[in-house]
């Protein structure tokens, strides 16, 4: 994915040089030197747990659920690996595929900022799905 300089927002995560960088304010002002080294994170179920979302009942066949508010964010699996994202039952967004595009829309719809549970350190280094710190390997997200 080529990455739009208009969709880099304060808050959003992206790997660069191989670590979890969450853009801070500084970053946006020197986002031209800064956005050749930023990748897109894909969405996966381990990182959707971290962003606080959680398996829904059964009713919701497994999808996996975050509310806010009088918002319901789900993500459910379609066509193999794709992840499909609704609002609310009702509106529907197939193209949501990069954590900073949920960031995003979710920011858009509710004001507030989407962020990753606390972690226990800050340097941590990306290695597929997970993340290497201190010789320990721990699930990114």
């Amino acid at each position: 994915m080529e990455l739009d300089i208009i969709e880099i927002r304060a808050y959003n995560y992206f790997e660069c040089q191989r670590q979890v960088k969450q853009i801070d304010v500084q970053d946006l002002m020197v986002i031209n030197e800064l956005i050749d080294h930023l990748k897109p994170i894909a969405i996966t179920h381990q990182r959707l747990f971290k962003l606080n979302f959680f398996i829904g009942t059964e009713a919701e066949k497994g999808k996996l659920v975050r509310t806010y508010k009088h918002f319901i964010f789900r993500f459910e699996k379609v066509k193999g690996d794709k992840l499909l994202l609704s609002i609310n039952n009702s509106l529907k967004l197939p193209e949501v595929a990069y954590i900073h595009q949920l960031q995003n829309i979710y920011y858009d719809i509710t004001g507030d900022v989407l962020k990753r549970a606390e972690s226990t350190g800050t340097n941590e280094k990306v290695s597929g799905s997970t993340v290497t710190k201190n010789s320990s390997v721990k699930k990114w997200y």
